[in-house]
């Protein structure tokens, strides 16, 4: 008689699975076909985004290299590569610059965002 009382109290206790949403959750209980077909409903979905900022632009800060992202209606190369010196860096800020940047985001890892910003200040 313990063991049934036993194994419908585990039954009861067992959490309902969660209902998988755009939103993500429940992603991690959905299989390869579900989650497939969840990303297709997502990209078919409008996502456009409200710009807040036209006149910025986005910085990838290396130890070698940064990588500087401007909207592309501004330049026909709107992703550029910059060196680490003071020359490039001085480059990097005349085009940006001419690009019409009054606003940039910086992602860095360590110091090396430090010249950049002494540079554009």
């Amino acid at each position: 008689m313990r063991r049934n009382k036993q194994s419908t109290a585990r039954k009861a206790t067992k959490a309902p699975k969660a209902t998988p949403s755009p939103s993500g959750r429940g992603w991690d209980q959905m299989n390869r076909k579900q989650r497939r077909e969840m990303a297709r409903k997502i990209q078919a979905q409008d996502l456009s985004l409200e710009v807040v900022h036209p006149d910025a632009a986005g910085i990838d800060i290396g130890n070698e290299a940064h990588y500087v992202a401007v909207p592309p209606a501004r330049d026909s190369q709107p992703v550029r590569r910059f060196g680490c010196t003071t020359v490039e860096l001085k480059e990097m800020a005349a085009w940006l610059k001419q690009c019409g940047i009054r606003t940039v985001a910086m992602q860095s890892t360590g110091v090396y965002w430090t010249p950049v910003y002494d540079i554009l200040e």
